[in-house]
């Protein structure tokens, strides 16, 4: 069993991984953000280093994607956008998330790709073609439902990472999408 230490969730899975511990469940403590203040959150979840999911946030559908370490998908979710409402754009997600990891047995780490881009001087969303996004802090929002780091990226980003990674862009130094 592994001790529990104060570090946040991606440097403790970075150390276990540089460890080999690739499936071991690793108890973390959880830092959530709230109210501009990060806060200790006083319970601790279990998280499979390597297993992954991931939302696709568009304006018609919300989509899910749980992989594991090696790239594989161990299940996919697809469900409509509720269209024009934040909050339940919020709940929907959180839903998704929750029903796949109780389906798996385990936390997994989030990423998000989303329309619109954050603010550089504040956490809202600007630039949406999901109108209902602008002017939310949609990062901070799913961090705090969460209660555990969320990563979002706009949908441009996620598109060259993804050519980068194992597309068209594969083996460049530098991919533009």
């Amino acid at each position: 069993s592994h001790r529990l230490k104060q570090l946040p969730i991606r440097q403790y899975v970075d150390l276990h991984r540089a460890a080999g511990d690739r499936h071991d469940r690793v108890a973390v403590q959880l830092h959530v953000a709230s109210g501009g203040a990060l806060q200790h959150v006083h319970q601790h979840r279990e998280v499979v280093v390597g297993l992954a999911i991931g939302i696709d946030l568009g304006g018609t559908k919300i989509e899910l994607i749980a992989l594991d370490d090696g790239g594989d998908e161990l299940l996919r979710r697809r469900v409509s956008t509720p269209r024009d409402d934040y909050d339940g754009t919020l709940e929907v997600i959180c839903r998704l998330i929750w029903a796949a990891e109780a389906e798996l047995g385990v936390q997994a780490t989030v990423g998000v790709g989303h329309p619109g881009v954050g603010s550089p001087k504040t956490p809202l969303v600007k630039n949406s073609n999901s109108t209902w996004l602008i002017g939310h802090p949609l990062h901070r929002d799913l961090e705090a439902r969460l209660a555990r780091p969320v990563t979002c990226v706009n949908d441009p980003n996620c598109l060259a990472l993804s050519e980068a990674t194992d597309g068209a862009g594969t083996g460049f130094g530098v991919v533009f999408a």
